[in-house]
């Protein structure tokens, strides 16, 4: 089961979610400081992000934090911004969680679901899935 954690309850949940999206960056070149959780925050109660959380029966197995972008074609897609597992999840757990975000993607006229990751697990799911994988470059200034 997925469910949206509601924009109203974000605040109430902060503390348990914070950690997940700053694990989910523990593997790349990004440090999300503390002016930058308090706007992702702003962002969740604002509804301009969304938090997700799937369960299995009644125990949380992933936690995702997603919004909308639009490149500058116009082209929308659904972001994945941030996603943590608190458990090993199988193939398909992974993709009860894509098919429904597809269709939130859809429902919102989106065109594509796009995410940054490292983590090869990821990878392997959305090459499963088949997503097409390429290589983000990022230079700090």
């Amino acid at each position: 089961m997925i469910v949206r954690i509601d924009s109203t309850k974000i605040s109430d949940h902060w503390e348990a979610i914070k950690p997940t999206i700053a694990a989910a960056f523990s593997s790349s070149s990004v440090d999300i400081t503390e002016a930058e959780f308090n706007n992702i925050l702003q962002q969740l109660i604002a509804g301009n992000m969304q938090c997700w959380m799937a369960f299995r029966e009644k125990e949380p197995r992933i936690l995702m934090i997603t919004t909308f972008i639009l490149d500058p074609r116009g082209i929308k897609s659904l972001l994945i911004y941030s996603v943590s597992a608190y458990m090993q999840n199988t193939d398909a757990e992974w993709l009860e969680v894509y098919e429904y975000m597809k269709e939130w993607g859809k429902k919102n006229n989106c065109v594509n679901i796009v995410a940054f990751t490292q983590n090869n697990r990821i990878l392997d799911i959305a090459r499963k899935f088949g997503a097409t994988i390429d290589n983000f470059v990022t230079f700090k200034i």
